[in-house]
């Protein structure tokens, strides 16, 4: 269970640095 919370938890680091790349370029 933790393990699944983490990956969620990295998922949605990755996509907030996505985002803040997109917005930067």
């Amino acid at each position: 269970e933790r393990s699944e919370e983490r990956a969620e938890v990295a998922e949605s680091k990755c996509g907030d640095l996505e985002e803040e790349l997109k917005i930067v370029t």
